[in-house]
Order: C-alpha cells, then structure tokens, then sequence
C-alpha cells in the first residue's frame, strides 16, 4: 500500500521557498555583523580613550575620517560637563582634546557648508587632520545628487577646500 503525502506540491514548493528565505536572512545578518565588527571595535577603543585622555564621560558621537589618515573622533560631555572633542589617531598615540567652546562644532560645520548652496544634503561628518590642521570633513549632495566634499577648520570655520560633481 501507498503511503500518501498530507502535503500537496504546493506546500511542498512554499516550504522550499520559506527555507531558502530564511536561510538567506541568516546568512545575510552573520555577514553584516561580521562586516561592522571593527567598526564598532574602533568605536568602542576609541570612547575609552577619550575616558581616559578627554575625561569624555558620556560619549555624544563618534566620527570616522580617513582622507588623509585615518581618525576617529568622539564627542562628549567631559567630567566638568563641556561639550568636548577626542581626535585619535588609528594608532591610538598623540590623542587631541578639543573643547567644543574653542573652535567650531559639528553643527556649525554642517551649517557652514550648507550656506554655500553647493549641497542640499549631508550625508556624512567626520573630524580629522590634515596636514597638522585638525578639520571636519562635511560629506554631502548636491541638487543633482552629485557628491560634495568640504573642509572645515576647526579653529575658525573657514571653508579649506571643496570639491564638488563627484
């Protein structure tokens, strides 16, 4: 005698398919945690730094900036409560502490940049160095979705360089 399927090819065939899918989504999250684990290592390394150098005791934002060296940067509140930057270079020697009262904030940058009228977006801050200057990289778009890249000092907020239909 015949044993017969309680499942029709129907079942069979949407079975298959929830396996696939669900394979997939496994197989997707173990390579996107993979992929932001040095990220989110780096994050981690650099916020207690700036515990340590900064006195930054309640970490606000972290950036990542690597144009010409790679930093990363953490805002904060120190432990006499100023808003504070930490620069840190992907070595981890020569942390720069910057009070925010001293120069020019994330927020100011990104308003900087968008009062040329060359972006109508930001996509991306970032605090670094270049050439001993420590800057914000403001990464953006323009009216036509193009790229826009601009260098801010952070001493006084002057526009270093932009480039621009990237």
């Amino acid at each position: 005698m015949k044993r017969r399927s309680i499942f029709g090819l129907k079942e069979k065939i949407l079975a298959s398919i929830l396996a696939v899918l669900v394979l997939a989504i496994i197989l997707f999250s173990i390579v996107l945690v993979r992929s932001t684990r040095p990220f989110n290592q780096a994050r981690q390394e650099a916020e207690a730094l700036a515990l340590r150098y900064g006195k930054i005791s309640e970490p606000d934002a972290f950036y990542y900036y690597n144009r010409s060296g790679e930093y990363y940067g953490v805002k904060g509140k120190s432990t006499s409560g100023e808003m504070t930057y930490a620069l840190i270079p992907q070595d981890g020697k020569e942390i720069t502490i910057l009070k925010e009262k001293d120069g020019t904030s994330d927020n100011q940058a990104m308003k900087i940049a968008l009062a040329t009228g060359n972006v109508v977006t930001i996509t991306k801050v970032s605090l670094g160095k270049k050439d001993d200057q420590v800057v914000w990289e403001i990464t953006g778009k323009d009216q036509n979705k193009q790229l826009v890249y601009f260098l801010i000092q952070f001493t006084d907020g002057q526009v270093l360089s932009e480039i621009q239909n990237i």
